[in-house]
């Protein structure tokens, strides 16, 4: 036997020639009817849990039902302390970024500790994060983890 189990996730999304009924949070199993059922080898194509139906006769329906994203990850650096409880930081965005779409986003810093963006700095592409501890230090490295949605 196994070990240790998995425990990632996998989603898919699987669309037939013709529909199907299956009830919500179903086990769905599917075979491999091609295959010859004397030869060594499994013919069990996937298994799953269904978790949402979706009407695949509007592309427009799959894009607003399914939540498909990737996570980004952007670097910049700590440029100065601004008063006690916030830094600048600078080299995260361009100078002609829209700030105001990553006002409120979270920003973490070399030692794991989690700032928000709260404004714009200047027009260079500084911007002021809000800590709720005493920041002592003006230098290291933040990153910006988000998600960026593939269907938006």
């Amino acid at each position: 036997g196994l070990e240790s189990e998995d425990t990632t996730q996998q989603f898919a999304l699987l669309v037939f020639e013709k529909p199907i009924i299956v009830p919500k949070h179903s086990v769905m199993i599917a075979s491999r009817l091609d295959k010859d059922i004397h030869a060594n080898s499994c013919r069990i194509a996937f298994y799953g849990h269904l978790l949402q139906p979706i009407d695949t006769t509007s592309r427009d329906s799959i894009h607003a039902d399914l939540k498909v994203y990737k996570t980004k990850i952007k670097q910049g650096a700590i440029d100065r302390i601004y008063d006690k409880y916030t830094l600048l930081g600078k080299d995260l965005f361009k100078k002609e970024t829209d700030m105001s779409l990553f006002i409120g986003m979270k920003v973490s810093k070399e030692n794991g500790e989690i700032g928000v963006i709260s404004s714009s700095f200047g027009r260079s592409g500084k911007f002021k994060i809000d800590f709720k501890t005493e920041q002592t230090s003006a230098s290291g490295p933040l990153c910006l983890e988000m998600k960026r949605y593939i269907y938006d």
